[in-house]
């Protein structure tokens, strides 16, 4: 993970000389200390997880606190291959996704209509996006679909818990574009 942020370049290839000293310098400046930021965004990462699951867990008291699917977005957000499957930039986005959750499952108890209304604003922005992965797996591009989960789970922030804030603008017509962009690129 660490790796692979420190040397990503802007463009893979053909990979010139100016861009792979422009790679090895920003690398240079950005390894002092990254796996102290490594370790805080996990433990946020992992903390919010844990916190999630807890809530799972809960779930046949009279405290339980879920919404249907909770369990299923909890490990596609943060699975176990986690630093496999996203980048050091975006692990405080998952910790703020997991977060997101929490504040949906609390509202899905005070009002469970009011959750299932909302749901339905998502609900096939979700089906888009399993039908994205299938035809990923297809045609062995599976990372194809990783910005429109990302983008799906900014939406679900802006639905459910707006006080987080999103980090990139997103609405239906965004993650439409973004899904017709990513079946042209899928072939």
């Amino acid at each position: 993970n660490v790796r692979r942020h420190l040397f990503a370049c802007e463009n893979q290839l053909p990979l010139s000389e100016s861009i792979f000293r422009k790679t090895l310098a920003r690398a240079e400046k950005e390894r002092r200390g990254i796996i102290g930021r490594l370790y805080e965004r996990l433990e946020l990462v992992l903390a919010s997880r844990e916190a999630v699951a807890l809530l799972l867990e809960q779930k046949k008291t009279s405290q339980a606190v879920s919404y249907p699917g909770m369990r299923a977005q909890m490990e596609t957000i943060a699975p176990s291959n986690m630093l496999d499957k996203f980048d050091y930039h975006e692990l405080p986005h998952l910790a703020r996704f997991l977060k997101g959750m929490m504040i949906r499952a609390k509202r899905a108890r005070e009002s469970i209509q009011r959750d299932i209304e909302k749901s339905k604003r998502v609900a096939s922005y979700e089906r888009k996006l399993k039908e994205l992965e299938e035809r990923s797996k297809k045609h062995r591009q599976v990372q194809a679909t990783k910005p429109y989960l990302l983008l799906l789970e900014e939406f679900k922030i802006s639905v459910f818990a707006q006080e987080l804030g999103t980090a990139q603008k997103v609405s239906e017509k965004r993650l439409d574009e973004l899904a017709a962009k990513i079946e042209r690129s899928i072939r």
